[in-house]
């Protein structure tokens, strides 16, 4: 099977060489000695010369021209000694600028950090490899690859570590496209590629997989190891685009759309998508606007008592008002909000107005926030929680961080650091949508966690499966073994309410009770809640 073959940087030709004026002076050099040679020996072969030298000389002995003559010819050899030197050291500065006029050349095609080829080179090489895929009888794909958690990195453990990072992950793709293609850098924590494959094949996607996989293999850097993640768009030549530009343009849409739905996946391109990125970069704009005029608010969905029907706290969720777009749900923006660095920001924005709610609300009453990985990642997040609780005399154990079971499995050892100041402090943890990820009895026992969130997926249908019952009973038995309580999710009707009391679950939440509500109703919905209680 052929494969591409690719050229080496091509070698600057000498008419790139800004150095004519030392070039003219070396040949006009070599020229005057020459003609100096030439005449010395035509010289030495003349008798009439010399005779005609020795009168001259002997009849104005009074001159003293045989001193003249010796320091003459003593200063011919001297500069004729000075002229051969200089002539080799412009060579050699010639030939220092040359190589330095090609290494700025490579420099401005490749990227410093990585050695990898940056986007300029890229878009010079893309249609003579794609003619060279296709005189062998294969196609051409472009990838875009941006690296999901990389930010963070660089927050948290400093530029220093992010580069070895960006370097594990160059040498890691390169391997991938040994034999495929090239590899390049385009700057910050974004790689792309242009790939060849066999059609009619499934290579392309079998390599694609291959590449996501190793991307969310855990990378070591200066003795810690973290797990980074990619997202991966493929556009394919010639269906996505003939020219370079327009595939790029296309894969980095279908890459936006993978952080969008799914980010450590894939997303082949497909028409229609860049609308949707368009969407996708107007609100990444209009974020910081949006924060700063509260249209990013807080909602609350209660969570009750099984057994008597109670409010006994709230769980705040993410909303965004948008004055064009109406009310927008955090699976919109969450994920941007991330991407960009901005998530911690918010949900600290977001509790600070939660509170400001919470000044009427029963002591007894508690507040449940959720928690991206990257933000257990931050040691600093227990100081700022704790500063604001204290601001707004909240007691630290009313308030419940939820993580969810992808926490668990990225970088262990770090959450682990974060969750134990965070109990020390009081605060209380749960863990979300229990039985969907890789949790395990290792991660209960050793998380002290105080609270389980058994997923929707379990408990919708219960009533009807005995399977789907089964599970949540085991989970049940679990936390009580462990002394942990237990909130089930998605409740929407009463007869699931009654048979997860039944069951031995203490909380519940879900639309049987009530939508998550704007700030302004929650106080009537306590009102009313307390009056259903009292009359029942």
């Amino acid at each position: 099977m052929q494969r591409i073959k690719f050229r080496s940087e091509p070698r600057p030709s000498p008419a790139n060489v800004q150095e004519p004026d030392r070039s003219r002076v070396v040949i006009r050099t070599l020229l005057i000695i020459a003609a100096a040679a030439a005449v010395g020996y035509a010289f030495s072969h003349s008798y009439d010369f010399f005779e005609a030298l020795h009168d001259f000389s002997r009849h104005h002995e009074s001159w003293e021209l045989d001193e003249i003559f010796g320091t003459a010819v003593i200063m011919t050899v001297v500069l004729l000694v000075v002229a051969i030197w200089r002539v080799v050291q412009l060579r050699r500065e010639i030939a220092a600028k040359e190589m330095a006029q090609r290494e700025a050349q490579r420099l401005a095609r490749h990227d410093v950090l990585t050695g990898l080829p940056n986007r300029r080179r890229l878009f010079e090489i893309f249609d003579s490899h794609v003619i060279t895929a296709q005189e062998a009888g294969r196609r051409v794909a472009v990838l875009v690859i941006d690296l999901d958690r990389f930010k963070p990195v660089n927050d948290l453990h400093g530029h220093q570590m992010g580069d070895e990072v960006l370097c594990v992950v160059a040498e890691r793709l390169t391997r991938l496209a040994e034999g495929r293609g090239v590899v390049a850098r385009f700057g910050g924590d974004e790689f792309a590629a242009l790939l060849e494959y066999q059609d009619g094949t499934d290579e392309l996607l079998r390599l694609v997989h291959k590449i996501v996989h190793e991307m969310a293999l855990p990378i070591r850097a200066q003795g810690i190891s973290m797990r980074i993640g990619a997202s991966v768009g493929v556009a394919v030549y010639p269906d996505d685009g003939t020219e370079a530009n327009v595939l790029l343009r296309n894969a980095d849409i279908a890459m936006y759309h993978v952080k969008a739905e799914e980010r450590g996946s894939f997303h082949f391109f497909k028409a229609g998508m860049d609308s949707a990125l368009l969407e996708r970069i107007e609100l990444e704009q209009q974020m910081d606007e949006a924060l700063g005029k509260r249209e990013i608010v807080p909602y609350l969905q209660p969570v009750v008592d099984l057994k008597t029907g109670g409010i006994v706290g709230f769980e705040m969720l993410a909303r965004w008002l948008h004055p064009q777009k109406g009310v927008l749900l955090p699976d919109r923006f969450i994920a941007m909000a991330e991407d960009s660095g901005k998530l911690t920001p918010m949900t600290l924005t977001l509790l600070e107005q939660a509170m400001e709610a919470s000044v009427g609300w029963p002591s007894s009453f508690t507040l449940s926030i959720n928690l991206a990985p990257v933000q257990l990642l931050d040691p600093a997040l227990p100081s700022q929680l704790l500063d604001i609780l204290a601001r707004a005399g909240f007691a630290p154990h009313r308030l419940e961080v939820e993580l969810t079971e992808t926490a668990l499995v990225e970088r262990m050892d770090e959450v682990k650091a974060v969750l134990e100041a965070l109990r020390k402090a009081g605060i209380r943890v749960a863990l979300d949508d229990f039985g969907t990820g890789y949790s395990g009895l290792y991660h209960l026992r050793e998380l002290h966690l105080d609270t389980l969130k058994i997923d929707r997926s379990f408990i919708a249908g219960m009533l009807e499966s005995e399977d789907r019952q089964a599970i949540v009973e085991a989970v049940l038995h679990l936390s009580q073994a462990l002394g942990i309580d237990t909130t089930a999710e998605g409740i929407e009707e009463l007869a699931l309410g009654e048979k997860l009391a039944e069951l031995g679950c203490q909380l519940g939440q879900g639309f049987y009770y009530s939508e998550p509500l704007p700030l302004e109703a929650v106080d009537d919905l306590i009102g009313r809640n307390r009056l259903v209680r009292a009359s029942a």
